[in-house]
């Protein structure tokens, strides 16, 4: 087994914790040491009974493998840039429910959670977060640290930029293309394409407002 920490101690780490348990209850793969995070109040605490070991910089000092379970891009992206600093090794966590097909790939530091389905001939990026019961339709792809929320439904030949976050329950109509850093709201159904660094929302999604640098 190696060693694992979850880097972000919040909601999603914990969730994060669960998915490791599911895969080690079907094949023994990771010692779960604990979490890190950068808030120095929840230092000594404990996240369902694993320890907040200390900060990011944690990584510098021991060795293990990590996952960056935070759910804005954003974050994520700095985050798992200071890591890469580091030379820290990323992990990747495939939930043992999901269905991906040989002919899709899934980059290194990405989380895939319960009962999400990847069709065929698809690209996830690196540290990509795909929360539950979402789908990925064919020939699509996910650019790195790309977020999608739970129950997203991403239809073929859709092209999702970098650092791209989409809310719960959104859909992506087939051969949309979606630019890098753009956020699209919970609920909302995507028609065309939309630019980087946007917010969209509503059905049809429109943008609301422009993200700044």
């Amino acid at each position: 087994m190696s060693d694992l920490v979850i880097v972000g101690a919040g909601g999603f780490g914990a969730e994060t914790a669960a998915l490791v348990e599911d895969i080690n209850d079907t094949a023994s793969r990771w010692s779960l040491v604990g979490f890190l995070d950068d808030d120095p109040e929840l230092h000594g605490a404990s996240v369902i009974d694993y320890p907040v070991l200390g900060g990011v910089d944690w990584l510098s000092r021991h060795k293990a493998r990590y996952v960056a379970a935070v759910g804005r891009s954003r974050v994520r992206e700095e985050l798992t840039g200071r890591l890469s600093n580091l030379g820290a090794a990323p992990a990747t966590l495939v939930h043992p429910t999901v269905s991906i097909h040989a002919s899709s790939s899934v980059g290194h530091g990405s989380i895939l959670c319960r009962a999400t389905t990847v069709t065929v001939r698809t690209t996830i990026g690196a540290h990509c977060i795909v929360n539950l019961h979402c789908t990925i339709g064919h020939d699509c792809s996910l650019g790195d640290c790309a977020t999608l929320h739970p129950g997203v439904h991403v239809s073929g030949n859709s092209r999702i930029g970098a650092g791209v976050e989409i809310g719960t329950g959104a859909v992506i109509l087939p051969g949309v293309q979606i630019g890098a850093g753009s956020i699209v709201g919970a609920g909302a159904v995507v028609t065309r394409d939309l630019p980087a660094r946007v917010v969209a929302a509503g059905v049809p999604a429109r943008v609301t407002r422009e993200l700044d640098d």
